[in-house]
């Protein structure tokens, strides 16, 4: 079955810009990515393909005790806190030297080999724009949690995201204005990293997330607050069905929000970030509700076409 929500039932009287805005940056976003994770797997082919010296492929296998990948192995070194030294550390344990004679001869000649190769690898093989992008728990910064949420993993993750970001979204710029919408984009994108990282605090592995599913469902927490009784247009698609549907904006925040706590607790192995999806949902009720005792003189009123 597929079933996309794409657009508010609703008169609007401006264009949502900042919204229009925000698709655009993450369908760019996106084509980055793909340009990037190209020229990155063609730059690695031509580091860690069949032209790799017969002797560096032997120092490799004499050192690469976690069985790594090519890439994966001079990626740990570049991520790792001093590249020289451990490749220094990785030299000194390598494999196949029984004898003390021949590791002293050989040890010096393994750390310059790897350090020459390590070197090329970074010369050759651009950086991965995703891995620049994505918001690592292990490693937070400001700057991740905002361009995490506008970089996605998936052609059908970044279009489920935008449409379904232009049915909630549109109406809520048009509600708070575009600033203050700007401002709420940023707030969600911060507050739903937070959050996914308090949760994966103490665990050995904890995966980088990106995404704008998090704000998507923070602007339908806002939404069934700010205008409870909107529709939204879906489009239906079940086999030989397809039709039209115009459902109420609470029974889809219910909808969405119940199957994102229900698997938050029965799917822990999932590659989707439901804490995401709850935290952002949370995010946009509160600051709904907030907003509508604090401002209630600006909030307009969206009545169905």
């Amino acid at each position: 079955m597929f079933f996309v929500p794409y657009k508010l039932n609703v008169d609007i009287d401006r264009w949502p810009v900042i919204t229009f805005l925000i698709i655009a940056l993450c369908l760019a976003v996106f084509y980055g990515q793909v340009t990037s994770r190209i020229a990155y797997s063609q730059s690695v082919k031509s580091v860690c393909g069949e032209a790799q010296a017969a002797s560096v492929r032997d120092i490799l296998s004499r050192v690469n005790h976690e069985g790594l990948s090519c890439p994966q192995f001079w990626q740990s070194i570049k991520e790792s806190a001093d590249p020289e030294q451990t490749i220094r550390r990785l030299a000194e344990g390598a494999g196949g030297l029984d004898h003390v004679e021949e590791r002293r001869v050989y040890l010096d000649h393994y750390y310059t080999v790897l350090l020459r190769e390590y070197h090329q690898f970074n010369r050759v093989v651009p950086p991965n724009l995703t891995d620049r992008l994505f918001f690592d728990p292990d490693d937070p910064s400001l700057f991740s949690m905002i361009t995490s949420s506008f970089s996605h993993g998936s052609l059908g993750h970044v279009l489920g995201n935008v449409i379904a970001f232009y049915a909630f979204a549109s109406g809520i710029e048009i509600i708070v204005g575009s600033a203050t919408f700007l401002v709420l984009v940023l707030v969600m994108s911060v507050s739903t990293s937070l959050a996914y990282q308090m949760s994966v605090a103490g665990l050995d592995v904890a995966m980088p997330t990106h995404g704008l599913s998090g704000v998507v469902m923070g602007m339908l927490g806002m939404l069934v607050v700010l205008v409870p009784k909107a529709r939204i247009k879906c489009f239906l698609w079940f086999i030989f069905i397809f039709k039209r549907l115009y459902v109420p904006v609470v029974f889809l925040a219910v909808g969405y929000i119940g199957w994102d706590l229900y698997s938050l607790h029965h799917e822990r192995d999932s590659m989707i970030n439901y804490v995401g999806h709850v935290s952002g949902a949370c995010a946009g009720l509160f600051i709904a509700v907030v907003y509508r005792i604090a401002r209630p003189g600006y909030i307009r009123n969206l009545t169905d076409p």
